[in-house]
């Protein structure tokens, strides 16, 4: 039986071509920041582009930065559920219910720190669980409950 060639030529090829291609990486280009911008306006008597004058140029840079801090301060000012992020709880309940979301006919919402208790089990030298739980009205009045440990 006569052995055919070409499948061992095409694997020999792609070797080949592998290890030139990783024998000569490419290095990375570095872009250089650009300091100037192209600003262009609207002719009001031709209808057609043109470059701005300075003049043009410097009001709009303050129409934009003005703009830009009413932006920010319009979300410092408003607090809505999904800028709170995960974590950061309403303050009052009419907070919260503010931002009630209705999904499904079912409607959710984020409880204030009131609303939250918390529980804490520590296992003692003995063996015993130690529960310790906190409403979230009264934080510092913890309960505290010893139980046998099971195993």
């Amino acid at each position: 039986m006569r052995m055919k060639s070409t499948p061992w030529l095409l694997v020999s090829g792609l070797l080949v071509m592998g290890s030139a291609l990783a024998a000569d990486p490419v290095a990375p280009q570095v872009v250089a920041p650009q300091t100037s911008s192209l600003k262009i306006a609207i002719d009001p008597v031709t209808g057609k582009r043109r470059a701005m004058t300075e003049a043009e140029s410097s009001a709009l840079d303050v129409q934009s930065r003005q703009l830009a801090t009413a932006r920010a301060q319009a979300k410092v000012g408003k607090r809505s559920a999904s800028a709170m992020g995960p974590t950061a709880l309403p303050v009052t309940i009419e907070e919260s219910l503010s931002n009630a979301k209705t999904v499904n006919g079912i409607t959710g919402f984020k409880p204030t720190a009131d609303m939250m208790s918390s529980i804490q089990v520590t296992r003692n030298a003995d063996g015993t669980l130690t529960v310790q739980h906190s409403d979230g009205s009264d934080p510092g009045a913890a309960i505290n409950v010893e139980e046998p440990a099971s195993e």
